[in-house]
């Protein structure tokens, strides 16, 4: 599941149940609201990646079912005490779109 909370700065994107799964919870913060379906697809490819295995460990490229790239930072946070998540989860920053 893929959550959008409204923040001061913007939104807080996020997953929640990926532990389910085995799998880190995804977070991207202040995100614009016009960036939404963009950063919403970011996490669907970290999903999709996720579910085959990849853990996330660098930055990384990413390119988007609706033709876009993006590279993201993915900071692993390895803390099930975390109300938000009470998982592990990734801290993602995106660094920029890129040209495909």
């Amino acid at each position: 599941m893929i959550l959008y909370s409204k923040e001061e700065d913007g939104y807080w994107l996020h997953t929640r149940g990926m532990a389910e799964f085995g799998r880190p919870d995804i977070g991207i913060h202040r995100v614009p609201e016009d960036r939404l379906e963009d950063y919403t697809k970011i996490v669907d490819q970290m999903i999709f990646y996720g579910g085959q295995g990849v853990f996330f460990q660098q930055d990384t490229r990413l390119h988007t079912a609706n033709g876009k790239a993006f590279v993201v930072h993915p900071e692993f946070v390895n803390d099930f005490e975390n109300d938000d998540y009470n998982n592990a989860y990734y801290n993602v920053t995106v660094l920029r779109e890129e040209k495909t």
